[in-house]
């Protein structure tokens, strides 16, 4: 049948179910780009953040070049204690270990030397 053989309501009808399934091809299109997206930025969330090294890490000897570094969320559940409170033991404890500010903002903890002090601790309460 040719559009000349339709009537205006016909012309009308057929018009808009040819948009509508224009729309449902971008429609369809525009939800595998999301789903795309979303399955994207989900595995990227998933990977874990690359290992930070300062430079006065490469200065340090190799065996600290190996170590594990502790954020203080970290050495707060290793010593099952709040954020704060490892922070209070950097500020009034001068033989707490010290962090290391691998950026400017960020700071570690070398894992050895938290396990030195946590035996120091343990050494020291058992001469009392």
């Amino acid at each position: 049948m040719s559009k000349k053989d339709l009537s205006q309501s016909e012309l009308f009808s057929e018009l808009v179910s040819s948009q509508v399934l224009e729309q449902d091809d971008v429609t369809a299109k525009a939800s595998t780009a999301e789903r795309r997206t979303r399955a994207f930025q989900s595995s990227v969330r998933k990977q874990k953040a690359p290992t930070v090294i300062s430079i006065k890490d490469l200065r340090a000897p190799s065996s600290q070049l190996l170590e594990r570094y502790f954020s203080d969320k970290e050495v707060a559940a290793h010593f099952g204690v709040s954020r704060p409170t490892v922070w209070r033991w950097v500020r009034a404890y001068p033989e707490f270990p010290q962090p290391v500010e691998v950026t400017p903002g960020t700071t570690r903890w070398l894992l050895s030397e938290l396990e030195a002090h946590a035996t120091r601790l343990k050494r020291k309460r058992a001469a009392k």
